[in-house]
């Protein structure tokens, strides 16, 4: 019988090695039997944003009993920029693997050591998995029916050997099933126009370190400004300005002497910093789809795996599904590094069985009871009412989500017809941009009439994507329509996909014409989704929110 699998995603001890700082979202994974055992996202743990010192915590987290290890597990660990290692601080934990030159679409032999008191070692076998593979491989437990001859896409930031990546699968191969068929550094420039760009940094008035938060607030930016086909070329003439930092001479002199732009300041309000976000958003999506199709040409995948931080981009994604040359687009709710040990962690068990199970996106439960919990159709009543009458509610049930969106059981919900509620939701409670748009949680009739199409793509169901809300619904439903018209909507199709908020939801549609709610992540900003049930009403209550509903139990805080 085969072992269970622990997956890790961390880097050596930071500051023995004094490697870099940016490698985040770091986690842990334990799979049995295809099916996810446990999962750890490290931040959700500490309380500490993308928090990346997995070799601090490790050691305590086995020694106390918190992570329950089995006697005996097979290892993978997934490799980064920094490098093919982990060592936990006591160096009882330790991982090495041999550089790798190229990708190879499989799992390659490691050095994989974890004491236990009698010095015995618990790791039977131990592997590295490339980063790239890894990211890829996340969006298989939630579409584990791999398609022949797909293509599978990974673009980030960064990773072992690339920023951009692509694999086809082909079932009739029997020597290597992952292709690895390009891996280059030639869209990092992409990539980091939205995420280490000077000028960026400077319109979002962001300092050095905001490589993770910078790319939400950008996408949010830019459906402000307008298109202007000569700013983008002039910026594209200039590498975007990537290395402006220190100088911005050359950016000022030029957009006085060639662009039409009675202020060239650089910040969320004026006319030339929105236009600016608008061509970045612009030069992405074009860039990338271009790249995307030009592999579909080549190869004649008829399915595309999507994933890396810049799956993300939901601007991007509608493009792909909507006009793209594929079948159907897939991707993981935590397509960005959150989910690099899921994806490490499934892989090796899709070797090890030949098939996964289909996981829903509440696996990120570290440290509580079981996912079941139960609620009242007074308690929907109940919180139908604060939400009637104007009233904002934090909801904590079962297991929190995977990834950085909040998909029902780690969410703030409202009405959705109040620009003003919107703000109070977004500006006053969790202290984001007002430029931000916060995300509508409807069911798949009201996607569909509020869209006014007969099928809202699967991809709704993970908020990962961008869809144009019909006019004359605009009003009804202003505090969750962006700018541009459009909202990122996520649509319940099932009941069991999330129980109480497919009762409450139908409770408001059914008495009260409701068509759907805000629904944006519980948390402040800066801060990780809230994970336990204490933390969720301490949370509330600094929030000031009018309730908050705790394994299906409501706790009202105003009245």
């Amino acid at each position: 019988m085969a072992l269970p699998t622990l997956a890790i995603y961390g880097i050596p001890d930071r500051d023995r090695y004094a490697l870099p700082r940016f490698t985040h979202d770091h986690s842990i994974t334990l799979m049995e039997n295809g099916i996810v055992k446990t999962h750890i996202a490290l931040e959700r743990h500490t309380g500490i944003k993308n928090d990346n010192t997995l070799h601090r915590h490790i050691d305590g987290l086995i020694e106390s009993g918190l992570l329950e290890l089995p006697e005996k597990f097979d290892l993978v660990s997934v490799n980064s920029y920094v490098g093919n290692e982990f060592l936990s601080s006591s160096g009882s934990f330790r991982f090495k693997a041999n550089r790798q030159a190229a990708l190879h679409g499989d799992l390659v032999e490691a050095y994989g050591w974890l004491a236990k008191e009698n010095n015995d070692n618990r790791i039977a076998e131990a592997f590295l998995c490339e980063h790239e593979l890894a990211q890829v491989f996340s969006v298989v437990p939630f579409y584990p029916e791999i398609h022949d001859k797909s293509l599978f896409v990974h673009f980030d930031g960064g990773a072992s050997l690339s920023s951009f990546s692509a694999y086809i699968y082909d079932h009739s191969n029997a020597r290597s099933k992952f292709t690895p068929i390009k891996w280059n550094w030639d869209l990092i420039y992409l990539a980091r126009l939205f995420d280490d760009n000077p000028i960026v940094f400077e319109i979002l008035n962001e300092g050095v370190g905001a490589h993770f938060s910078a790319p939400g607030k950008l996408m949010g930016l830019a459906p402000y400004g307008k298109e202007n086909e000569k700013l983008r070329l002039w910026l594209r003439k200039n590498k975007f300005f990537e290395k402006a930092r220190k100088d911005k001479t050359k950016f000022n002199r030029g957009a006085r002497a060639k662009l039409n732009y009675s202020d060239i300041n650089l910040n969320t309000e004026t006319e030339f910093s929105r236009d600016i976000a608008f061509a970045i958003q612009q030069e992405f999506s074009e860039v990338l789809t271009k790249t995307i199709y030009d592999l579909h040409e080549k190869t004649g995948a008829e399915y595309l795996y999507l994933s890396g931080g810049c799956a993300l981009n939901i601007v991007t994604n509608s493009q792909i599904v909507q006009s793209g040359p594929f079948k159907d687009v897939f991707i993981s709710p935590a397509c960005n590094d959150a989910g690099l040990s899921l994806g490490a962690a499934a892989f090796l068990e899709w070797k090890k069985y030949g098939s996964i199970e289909r996981h829903s996106p509440y696996l990120n439960n570290f440290g509580l009871n079981s996912s079941y919990f139960d609620f009242s159709a007074s308690t929907i009543k109940e919180v139908a009412d604060i939400i009637l009458r104007c009233g904002i509610v934090g909801v904590c049930n079962g297991h929190g989500e995977i990834g950085p969106r909040a998909l029902g059981n780690r969410s703030i919900i409202a009405l959705a017809d109040s620009i003003e509620l919107k703000n109070r939701v977004s500006i006053t409670c969790k202290g984001r941009e007002y430029y931000r748009p916060v995300a509508p949680i409807m069911l798949d009739e009201a996607a569909q009439e509020l869209t006014g199409t007969k099928a809202v793509h699967h991809l709704a169901k993970f908020m990962l994507l961008d869809l144009p809300v019909r006019e004359q619904f605009h009003q009804s439903v202003q505090g969750v329509v962006h700018v541009d018209g459009s909202s990122r909507i996520q649509k319940l199709d099932r009941r069991q996909d999330n129980p109480f908020m497919y009762d409450l939801l139908k409770y408001l549609h059914s008495n009260h014409r409701v068509a759907c709610l805000i629904n944006t992540s519980f948390n402040r900003r800066g801060a990780p989704i809230v994970h336990r049930n204490e933390d969720a009403l301490e949370l509330a209550q600094n929030m000031s929110l009018d309730g908050v509903v705790i394994q299906g139990k409501l706790t009202k805080l105003r009245t």
